[in-house]
């Protein structure tokens, strides 16, 4: 295949392989990785994290689906780190998937909205549910959707 017909690939989402981007973060979940899928993270830098997709050929979305259960302070900071990471290598990371909790209230949309202005490629309200003891009160009559077994259901 020639260069000017060669297959753009784009992942629409990847998973970070930096030690701060990193879905598992604490000691605890880092350890259950190797118990459950016998393998431990090998951290590349951002540079090389972008290397690694020239070398594949591939533009990214990069997920940030565990911010989701993160208080908002706390992702809104992890959420600027993927920003300035995108910035630094456009040529291969896209966007990045941001997650939020509906029953977050307020403080998640002005995330979200944050978020979508610094130009996000992926957005996602979560609508599952955040564990029972972290959950505030939301409206009566609302109730979580799982869009999985609907699907099973269709087919």
């Amino acid at each position: 295949m020639s260069a000017e017909n060669r297959l753009q690939v784009i992942d629409l989402h990847s998973h970070w392989s930096t030690r701060r981007g990193y879905p598992l973060q604490t000691e605890a979940e880092l350890a259950q990785q190797e118990s459950t899928w016998r393998s431990k993270p090998a951290f590349r830098t951002e540079a090389e994290m972008a290397e690694d997709f020239r070398d594949a050929g591939v533009r990214v979305i990069l997920d940030f689906g565990y911010t989701k259960y993160l208080p908002i302070e706390e992702a809104h900071t992890i959420h600027d780190y993927g920003f300035v990471t995108q910035q630094a290598y456009p040529d291969v990371i896209i966007g990045n998937w941001v997650h939020f909790q509906p029953e977050r209230g307020a403080p998640a949309l002005i995330e979200f909205r944050r978020c979508l202005e610094r130009g996000a490629g992926g957005l996602s309200g979560s609508l599952s549910p955040a564990p029972a003891d972290d959950r505030p009160a939301i409206q009566p009559g609302s109730r979580s959707i799982d869009c999985a077994s609907r699907r099973k259901r269709r087919r």
